[in-house]
């Protein structure tokens, strides 16, 4: 069963598959942190980067750069592999439009008489029957010649739909971000950044790169899927996986029971021990003059033990349940060893943690977490 493990747990393929999430991962929570993120329910509405992208394509914006970002734009679109070749001066009088006739954006240059169609598909809204082609169909209506059209996804896992639109006008399948060349961050928001003379739409620009960086990070996961997918798909190895899983999610409850057994009944001062669920085991009704202290010790599915110092009786009062707690630990020389109370936090407590990232292995880990316990117990009886 051991070499069996060891076999799946060491296969090379499977190592760089997590390394490269990992990976992922960290850049993901780098860019996690931007000022659209802090209320995601924005960024998830339909318009949202619809209403960021007419702002910042409109000359008229309020961004004060003027056409900066419109003719960066036209010239990002000449560059791309289906050119679109813009003659930017037949753009010269554009006006960038937002929901004109349900065209999600328009850049219209009614004097010319051209028009570019931008479809934003960055949310994975679905697309309508015929939607293109009854944009294009509009815009021939109105005597606008299409110049192209801009199918924008977020990491190209999305297509334009192109059936009835005439094979000499150009669809341009864009990603936001990706690691390809022709994203709409790298190739588009980071040259307008350079271009930007007002702080506030540089600040804006910064934080819309982010946002976008971090959206196709949450994607990208799914590449890492199809590598496991390609590895993992035979029911002998979904079925290794799955009992795996099994064992790794039983872990906890295993750390939690020798840890018991290793305490034993010499748990005093505390009076009685009571398994609050698999993986955390509660030692309580330690009293002192007015205090009822408890002691929580819980093993996390992460590999970390959360060690929690605790006074319910003094709960209704958080000053007096902290003084206590931290009166305590000070008299018996634990207060380097704690982060202590705060009165102010939602649960008042003194608190000791072990990451599993500071020893060799869990083992390790386990061993100073049972000497940690049985010195502050012993202290504590002192």
């Amino acid at each position: 069963m051991k070499s069996k493990l060891l076999e799946i747990v060491n296969d090379k393929k499977l190592r760089d598959i997590l390394q490269q999430q990992a990976l992922i991962f960290k850049d993901k929570v780098h860019y996690e942190f931007n000022i659209f993120t802090l209320s995601k329910s924005g960024t998830q509405l339909e318009n949202f980067h619809s209403d960021i992208l007419h702002h910042l394509l409109n000359p008229e914006g309020p961004h004060l750069e003027g056409r900066k970002f419109l003719d960066a734009f036209l010239r990002y679109l000449n560059n791309l592999p289906n050119k679109f070749n813009v003659n930017l001066g037949e753009f010269k009088n554009a006006k960038v439009h937002k929901e004109l006739a349900k065209l999600d954006i328009s850049i219209v240059d009614l004097e010319n008489k051209k028009v570019i169609i931008i479809e934003n598909k960055i949310n994975n809204a679905p697309d309508q029957d015929n939607q293109l082609l009854r944009y294009f169909n509009w815009c021939k209506s109105q005597h606008l010649e299409v110049v192209g059209i801009v199918y924008l996804s977020l990491n190209k896992l999305k297509y334009a739909p192109v059936a009835g639109i005439p094979i000499i006008i150009p669809v341009c399948n864009i990603q936001a971000f990706s690691n390809l060349e022709g994203n709409l961050v790298n190739n588009w928001l980071v040259p307008c950044i350079a271009l930007c003379e007002n702080n506030d739409s540089r600040s804006l620009l910064i934080q819309y790169k982010k946002l976008l960086i971090y959206l196709a990070y949450e994607s990208m996961e799914e590449k890492v899927m199809h590598d496991v997918y390609e590895i993992l798909n035979t029911k002998e190895l979904i079925e290794r996986i799955n009992k795996i899983k099994t064992l790794s999610d039983g872990i906890p409850r295993h750390r939690t029971n020798e840890f018991v057994r290793e305490i034993g009944d010499n748990y005093t001062p505390f009076t009685k021990s009571n398994r609050y669920r698999d993986n955390h085991i509660l030692y309580e009704d330690f009293f002192e003059s007015n205090d009822k202290f408890k002691l929580d010790v819980v093993f996390e599915p992460d590999g970390s033990v959360n060690i929690h110092f605790w006074n319910p009786a003094k709960e209704e009062s958080p000053v007096e349940a902290s003084k206590s707690i931290n009166d305590k630990i000070i008299k018996i020389s634990f207060e380097s060893q704690f982060s202590m109370s705060d009165s102010t936090s939602q649960w008042v407590r003194c608190t000791k943690s072990f990451s599993v990232s500071d020893y060799i292995n869990m083992p390790t880990m386990d061993v100073e977490v049972i000497k940690f316990v049985k010195t502050f117990l012993k202290s504590l009886n002192n």
